[in-house]
């Protein structure tokens, strides 16, 4: 079997996936080709690989599944493309949420685009074989929103490539508590801010880590005190560019505990990738975080913005880190990586097959 691996829409973050369902897919015995958007060939991930920015109608014969891992606009033509030679289709939806409390909580920009990606993936649902979601809240929302356009939907959460091993874990080597990811306001930053400034003000030794593609020079030259701890090297900042597969696993590994004390959240890669360095999470109670953080094993949950809460649930990760990180990196082998779902998705290919 030949099966294409599809992300038109560059993003660094879907690398991890693009290479997990390409490991799936070869333990099956397929074939595997990525058609990829003409961005990702800068960070050298897939020199190895077979690789298309684009399959000309006439080479379509050639495959018999494609699948899409995250949305693009491009995957409508494509779509129709695979659709009229008969092709099978698997549609990777990450964000099945489009109710007015998941708008809410973005901005006007941010909801605007959810709103417009909604519309897109819906056509895309109809053309696919198969769509699957990467949590129980999101089947829930899936149901809700998207279940008439396509009624064959499967849960398997967002699976990785095994990028990090257990014996690259250092315990010692965990010192930041950390932001990693997209800056918005469905992703609480400000929220982790005002946290980190009020732990600093208490232990001035405390390290923090941000790691964004968004520019934040508004936000560290409008900010004396955060200003202050850059000066003073409790607070590393990388920001304003792409960042490397290889440099956001470094960042991963270098925190002892990561923010996903999201206001909004159908599903997290930040969390998935988290628990594959060992790094436990300080995560909200919203969207699919109740189903995938365990209180007091690979994580703690808050309820509110509290700094006394957040402050004493991120202590009692920093005094226990040993145990922390093992129950993170054991949620990932068993939730996230790919090779946990062998049989699952072996089975998935076979009935579209017929």
């Amino acid at each position: 079997m030949n099966i294409v691996i599809s992300s038109m829409h560059f993003s660094p973050a879907f690398i991890s996936h693009m290479g997990g369902y390409g490991n799936l897919c070869r333990m099956i015995g397929a074939d595997v080709s990525f058609l990829i958007d003409e961005k990702y060939k800068e960070f050298g991930e897939f020199n190895r690989q077979k690789i298309y920015t684009d399959i000309p109608k006439n080479e379509i014969s050639k495959y018999d599944l494609i699948i899409f891992v995250n949305f693009a606009v491009e995957n409508v033509r494509i779509a129709r493309l695979w659709r009229k030679q008969g092709k099978k289709i698997i549609y990777v939806l990450h964000e099945s949420d489009l109710g007015m409390r998941r708008l809410y909580h973005e901005s006007f920009v941010g909801a605007a685009k959810i709103i417009i990606a909604g519309i897109i993936s819906k056509y895309i649902c109809r053309l696919s074989d198969l769509v699957l979601v990467a949590s129980q809240q999101g089947m829930n929302s899936y149901k809700k929103y998207y279940s008439m356009y396509n009624s064959n939907v499967r849960l398997i959460p967002l699976i990785f490539d095994d990028e990090i091993r257990s014996e690259d874990i250092r315990i010692g080597k965990k010192i930041f508590f950390s932001y990693i990811g997209n800056i918005s306001k469905s992703h609480a930053f400000l929220e982790y801010i005002k946290a980190i400034k009020k732990i600093h003000e208490i232990n001035g030794k405390a390290k923090f880590l941000i790691a964004t593609r968004n520019d934040i020079n508004n936000l560290i030259n409008n900010d004396k005190y955060v200003k202050t701890m850059i000066e003073d090297k409790t607070l590393i900042i990388q920001s304003g560019r792409d960042l490397s597969n290889e440099e956001i696993n470094h960042y991963y590994l270098d925190s002892f505990c990561v923010w996903t004390a999201y206001t909004s959240s159908t599903q997290s890669g930040v969390l998935g990738k988290s628990f594959m360095a060992g790094t436990p999470v300080l995560a909200s109670r919203v969207g699919s975080f109740n189903e995938f953080v365990i209180e007091g094993k690979n994580g703690e949950i808050i309820n509110s913005y509290s700094f006394e809460v957040i402050n004493e649930k991120i202590m009692q990760i920093f005094n226990n880190k040993r145990e922390y990180v093992k129950n993170a990196r054991d949620t990932y082998e068993k939730i996230y990586s790919y090779k946990s779902y062998k049989k699952t998705f072996a089975k998935i290919v076979d009935e579209l097959n017929g």
